[in-house]
């Protein structure tokens, strides 16, 4: 057999295996809170759609495809999970893809191999949200990006228009992408004025076709700007602002985000400017690839120790892990290559560790639930009065599960408490703001008799 065919079966298998994990619970577990969104959106007529979006911040691709899904098979867990399985299996291909085009065959095996196995995206193949899809798009534009750099056709420029458009149309943080595609073309063009380019194959940039790639896919935009206006104005008006207050006492989100842009920018040009000096260039050729070498082993000992202990808090479903995640497959090439040039004994132990490390991962995660439990929460409440003390996301994804009528409680009211009478069952779940506010005021005129601490639901039980 030779090297290709080897290749390509070993290939084959790591896409099977990374499928099957995607693939796998995928109706195992009750909906988590943020697919209460997917749920109820999906549900809603295109017209109603397009009014709800108007005040979140996400675009309308990938719950255009989530209806499509209901609409056609059903509304069911794994209904809903599908497209982000789908998406998230489809990444394994297009990551070796673009890994390959970065390197080579062997890096690139390496790199999807990690990929496949990563928990963070497994996690986020199996959840009803649009980060799997936010991901492939974002592959796909990396990969014609990078194809563009190298070849500098007007074809390949289109396709990366093309996957940006539809990037953009998935999720908010697209422009966040597209501002580092513009910076990185613009500094390594400027490092090939001084004959000093970084990467590991020839680039040919072509100022214009990559101008018009980006005109078209914000062009593509325009139609949603009426939308994407009442959004950011929610958003940054609103909402983010009371986060901010809620999480460090005091109101200074806008400045702090002005400083983030200032920063930004700032940054850029002076990577920019850096690019094209000679002396700054050498000096980073000569640094880089010395504190790679003296400090990789401990990075990736960090890594895997990060990984066994800490794989919920540091790569599971929590805001920062999203905003970062188109940022984690670069991690994997990293180490990919890096691990190439080390001894291959030493290759070897590091790579058996991961995947022990890794398996002891998945296990646990496929072994113990690891979403919040709607539909335990609705099984044990299965009778008297429910009421639902959480935000808008839990609410929907709690009363999929529920068969019976379920009181929503609003803020601080009070008032429907002292009508109650028999069993009362109070379901919290994400109650940020009113915390045990309604669980002490029933306390007040009855009995707490039996408490359940689910995955993020407590439902408590009370006879009054």
């Amino acid at each position: 057999m030779g090297n290709k065919q080897k290749v390509i079966i070993f290939f084959l298998i790591i896409l099977l295996l990374g499928t099957f994990l995607r693939l796998h619970q995928l109706e195992e577990e009750s909906l988590w809170v943020d697919e209460g969104f997917t749920l109820h959106y999906t549900t809603q007529s295109m017209p109603e759609l397009l009014s709800l979006l108007k005040y979140d911040v996400h675009p309308i691709l990938f719950y255009v495809i989530e209806m499509v899904q209901v609409k056609t098979f059903g509304i069911s867990e794994f209904s809903l999970r599908f497209p982000a399985f789908l998406f998230g299996m489809l990444c394994i291909p297009i990551f070796f893809l673009f890994a390959r085009e970065l390197y080579n065959r062997k890096i690139a095996l390496l790199a999807t191999t990690f990929f496949s196995f990563s928990f963070t995206f497994i996690l986020y193949s199996q959840e009803a949200k649009m980060y799997s899809q936010f991901m492939f798009f974002s592959l796909l534009a990396f990969l014609f990006f990078t194809k563009f750099i190298k070849s500098g056709k007007l074809s390949d420029a289109l396709w990366l228009a093309l996957f940006n458009a539809l990037m953009v149309h998935t999720h908010i943080l697209s422009f966040g992408v597209l501002f580092l595609e513009f910076v990185l073309f613009f500094v390594l063009a400027k490092s090939k004025e001084i004959d000093n380019n970084p990467l590991p194959f020839k680039t040919t940039f072509k100022k214009k076709y990559f101008l018009l790639s980006i005109g078209f896919t914000l062009a593509t935009y325009l139609f949603w700007l009426p939308i994407f206006v009442s959004q950011f104005d929610r958003l940054f008006l609103d909402m983010l602002p009371v986060k901010f207050i809620q999480k460090f006492g005091f109101d200074g989100f806008h400045i702090f985000f002005i400083l983030f842009l200032i920063s930004a920018f700032t940054k850029s040009y002076i990577t920019y400017l850096i690019a094209g000096s000679t002396k700054w260039t050498k000096r980073f050729d000569r640094t880089i690839p010395r504190i790679a070498n003296n400090t990789f082993i401990f990075i990736f000992l960090l890594f895997l120790i990060l990984v066994f202990f800490f794989h919920k808090p540091f790569f599971g479903n929590i805001p920062y892990v999203r905003y970062l995640l188109v940022f984690i497959p670069f991690v994997y090439i990293f180490f990919a290559k890096r691990l190439f040039s080390l001894p291959k004994k030493l290759f070897v132990l590091l790579i058996f560790l991961y995947f022990i490390i890794t398996s002891v991962v998945l296990i646990n995660y496929y072994t113990l639930d690891g979403k919040e439990q709607f539909r335990e929460a609705a099984e044990f409440a299965d009778s008297g009065t429910i009421l639902l003390d959480t935000s808008d996301h839990a609410w929907w994804a709690f009363t999929y599960y529920s068969n019976k009528d379920v009181v929503r409680l609003e803020k601080d009211d009070i008032t429907l408490i002292p009508q109650l009478k028999g069993t009362v069952f109070l379901v919290q779940s994400h109650n940020f703001y009113s915390k045990d506010f309604f669980k002490n005021a029933l306390l007040q005129t009855g009995t707490l008799i039996d408490e359940n601490k689910l995955i993020g639901v407590k439902v408590s039980e009370f006879i009054i």
